[in-house]
């Protein structure tokens, strides 16, 4: 069971205007109406800075396919005859090249021939549109409204049948209500509530008998302000890994130069703190922003100092910042600059002093005034065997062993109370199975990682797996089970199997390794792509691979074979890519064991994600964006097939709601 904590717009107590008044849009603005979804068709409404339209949207649309099917989802969404019909609004902004575009399709709303109320509502930092209250889709635009100052903001030309057409420049009457959604889902492949809502990078923590989860809040891919991403942190908890909350963002962002970057979870002073990064840069210039004071003290005093936010002047507030929280559930913004760093992760150490770990070791007794311990830790780029950036790193124990994690490649260990760390990617021993930018804490004597699978671009859905020590400091993974969906259902079937129409399909298959290399095939329509599993138990080898009978190299045999190469994403075919990749130096099998593959096809993904487990011991995923696998063919083994159909996830069928 998830709950998931929304807030619904009240316009009740708004002072509208009527469209007889001109069509003043800034700074800000609301616009609502009344419409039956099955009359809207063609324009709605235009104005100098604000148009909709209501329109069919067409998957052979060269123009505008990327827009549509990646950056927005609008074809996970479509009605029963096929059609995509798409209710979209265009924000113009003063001195802007392109309209601001935000929209949905239709086909979520229940009933096509009810009266639902629609908004178009700009706070000066979030453009949104809003059915009955709720928000179906947002973007974060940059700069000033359009405004007809020639003629006094021109008028409104409204073309459809709608009714209670109004508008508002003073949003003081608007209110927000909390509003609790209870969706019978397991947390496998979760994605936030909302049909174009993807979850970024991932930090984990544990903290009094709760499991944290914080993850950026995505919606089309990084796209968000032009690429920007306009991203918040968003909150999860869960007390045994089964029932969780989503208690919604940890903070919202108030300014448009606003957008975060990834930190982590720490406690200080007795109270859970996340550390995140402004990424500034990505809307301000060096000189205007605070990240320069930092650079300032680190030569001229040792160490970054800190400044609060009135303490910087006309600056704008960029690096490293914090927030803390008493009770675990609601945080405080610090309003305090730490470093000039956009990603920090911060790590308590045994003698109660912090450890951040972005462009070397930095040390400190508090969030504040870093000095630089270690330029040479973490290594990245040419400097590191895994060729790994240096985003989201991990530090945790298990087993007598210390790992560092970082990035989308790097992956290091030594034996706990050494000095000398060890490349597991050098020697073909790191752990990573399709996810992007793992992080992992420990939480009733397990240790639990989370992440978030490429494959469909930038952010999806959320990956839970238990880190497990193998001997020798390696270690591998297996799936959560009070993750995983409920089968209820199990049937014997054959070596082709059609897929069932559900979400979720698990295959359990016995395996002999004296029967040779395994590989099961995942086939779809004709013109998609399709991907085969192969595990060779003699030799510990595993591949996803879309051209079936083709071997592939490791990441580390790739490195090996282009060591020119300095960035992890020139290599083509690797795990942070989650599509077709090879993992060496798995566990040898010599007796019958257990594969397991998991199907996920979420209508909300448009895509397939098809998860393995081997003995229990091993995990690898792929993310097909080009693949709505329909039949399975396993080259042997005696196989089960178990499926599970939970309620649209997307549009709220199905869930309770108080």
């Amino acid at each position: 069971m998830i709950e998931q904590i929304i807030k619904r717009y009240d316009f009740s107590k708004v002072q509208w205007q009527t469209t007889d008044d001109p069509a003043i849009l800034d700074p800000v603005f609301a616009v609502s109406f009344k419409a039956v979804p099955a009359r809207l068709n063609g324009p709605v409404f235009s104005s100098p800075a604000l148009k909709l339209f209501a329109w069919n949207k067409s998957e052979s649309d060269p123009v505008d396919y990327q827009f549509n099917k990646q950056q927005q989802n609008y074809f996970s969404a479509k009605s029963a005859d096929g059609s995509c019909r798409v209710l979209e609004a265009f924000l113009f902004m003063e001195c802007d090249f392109c309209a601001w575009r935000i929209g949905f399709p239709l086909a979520l709303l229940e009933d096509q021939e009810k009266e639902y109320e629609i908004t178009l509502l700009f706070d000066g930092v979030y453009f949104q549109i809003l059915c009955d209250g709720e928000v179906m889709d947002r973007e974060a635009p940059e700069g000033v409204v359009k405004h007809d100052h020639e003629n006094k903001g021109g008028k409104f030309s409204v073309f459809a049948d709608a009714g209670e057409f109004r508008f508002t420049n003073d949003l003081s009457g608007v209110e927000r209500k909390e509003e609790h959604i209870f969706r019978d889902i397991p947390i496998a492949c979760y994605t936030p509530y909302g049909f174009n809502t993807w979850i970024g990078d991932v930090v984990t923590f544990a903290h009094e008998g709760v499991f944290h989860i914080f993850y950026l809040h995505d919606r089309r891919h990084h796209q968000s302000r032009r690429r920007k991403g306009a991203h918040e942190f968003w909150h999860m908890t869960s007390s045994d890994l089964k029932n969780w909350v989503d208690h919604g963002p940890v903070l919202e962002l108030n300014e448009q130069w606003q957008s975060m970057g990834t930190g982590n979870a720490f406690v200080f002073d007795g109270k859970l703190h996340l550390s995140f990064g402004w990424h500034t840069e990505r809307a301000k210039p060096w000189e205007q922003r605070a990240n320069r004071l930092f650079y300032e003290n680190v030569e001229k005093l040792g160490h970054t100092g800190e400044f609060s936010y009135d303490e910087i002047g006309s600056l704008t507030p960029g690096g490293a910042s914090y927030a803390y929280s008493e009770d675990g559930i609601h945080f405080t913004p610090s309003n305090k600059l730490m470093h000039y760093l956009e990603n920090p992760s911060i790590f308590v150490q045994e003698d109660g002093t912090l450890n951040l770990y972005q462009e070397g070791t930095w040390k400190s007794d508090h969030p504040g005034a870093w000095r630089l311990v270690d330029p040479d830790f973490p290594p990245c780029y040419a400097k590191s065997f895994a060729r790994n950036c240096l985003d989201c790193p991990t530090f945790f124990s298990l087993d007598g062993w210390d790992y560092f994690a970082v990035g989308f490649s790097g992956f290091f260990g030594k034996p706990s109370g050494t000095d000398r760390w060890i490349d597991f990617v050098e020697k073909g021993w790191d752990p990573y199975d399709g996810c992007s930018v793992p992080m992992a804490a420990g939480f009733n004597g397990r240790m639990i990682e989370g992440s978030w699978p490429a494959g469909n671009s930038w952010g999806s859905c959320l990956l839970l797996r238990e880190l497990i020590p193998l001997g020798g400091g390696r270690l591998g993974k297996r799936w959560i089970p009070e993750t995983l969906p409920e089968f209820s259902e199990a049937q014997s079937v054959g070596c082709e199997v059609e897929l069932p129409q559900t979400v979720y399909t698990l295959f359990e298959v016995e395996i002999n390794p004296a029967d040779g290399v395994f590989t099961a095939l995942f086939t779809g329509k004709p013109g998609e792509m399709p991907v085969e599993f192969s595990f060779d138990p003699a030799m510990g080898r595993a591949q996803w691979n879309s051209v079936p009978g083709r071997k592939l190299k490791t990441y580390r045999e790739k490195v090996l074979e282009h060591p020119e190469y300095d960035h992890h994403l020139l290599f083509a075919d690797t795990h942070h890519k989650a599509r077709d990749y090879a993992k060496e130096n798995l566990t040898v099998f010599d007796r019958p064991f257990v594969l397991r593959i998991l199907v996920c096809r979420d209508p909300k993904f448009d895509a397939t994600l098809i998860d393995a487990e081997i003995g229990g011991l091993h995990t690898m995923l792929t993310l097909r964006n080009d693949l709505r696998a329909d039949k399975a063919v396993f080259s042997g083994g005696r196989i089960i097939l178990k499926k599970y159909q939970p309620c649209c996830i997307f549009c709220g069928d199905g869930a309770d709601v108080t």
